[in-house]
């Protein structure tokens, strides 16, 4: 694992671990928030290790929101997360990564649902990488061809952002081309 990856699942553990001490009634929106910025981390870092991470606080977020199993999100997952952190902490991946598997197994225990969870994070990420793909210049049919999501969730979604209230420059074709094979490791 990269170092700056382990330091931004630290950061994630720390964050998460904070948000379950105790029960608070906007610990469902800081959960959100902090599953945003990990679906962020893990399009830029492209690390199996932050798609972990992603997709289990995002499972977490979504089984509180629907309140479901709280008192062992709050007791048991929280203790594995502190668990998790130690782990990496001393710098044992495999050690890390067994907590990880066991996490997921608890919460596909507790919540039968994981595996949706999974696809709605996989789809979302797609989104926010098809967006930025459209802000440097890449047309809508482009990026929903390459990205392989519909024109209309592209375009729900960049409606919703402040996409076309930036002002643009002008971007070369060839330098466009170059960025997308670079996002997605296709370089020459």
């Amino acid at each position: 694992m990269r170092e700056e990856v382990r330091k931004e699942i630290l950061g994630i553990l720390d964050k998460a671990i904070e948000i379950l001490k105790v029960k608070e009634e906007w610990d469902i929106s800081q959960l959100s928030n902090l599953s945003d910025e990990i679906i962020n981390s893990a399009i830029i870092f492209e690390d199996e290790d932050a798609v972990s991470i992603a997709i289990l606080i995002y499972a977490l977020y979504k089984m509180l929101a629907r309140k479901t199993h709280d008192d062992i999100i709050y007791t048991q997952v929280e203790h594995e997360l502190i668990n998790a952190r130690k782990i990496l902490e001393t710098r044992d991946e495999d050690g890390y990564r067994g907590r990880i598997k066991y996490l997921f197994d608890l919460v596909n225990r507790i919540d039968t649902e994981l595996s949706k969870y999974f696809q709605e994070l996989i789809g979302k990420a797609k989104i926010k990488k098809g967006s930025t793909l459209f802000e440097h210049g890449l047309s809508i049919a482009k990026v929903s061809d390459v990205v392989g999501i519909s024109q209309w969730e592209l375009m729900d979604y960049i409606g919703k952002t402040k996409v076309f209230d930036v002002e643009t420059h002008e971007t070369d074709a060839k330098v466009r081309v170059t960025l997308a094979r670079k996002i997605f490791g296709m370089e020459k």
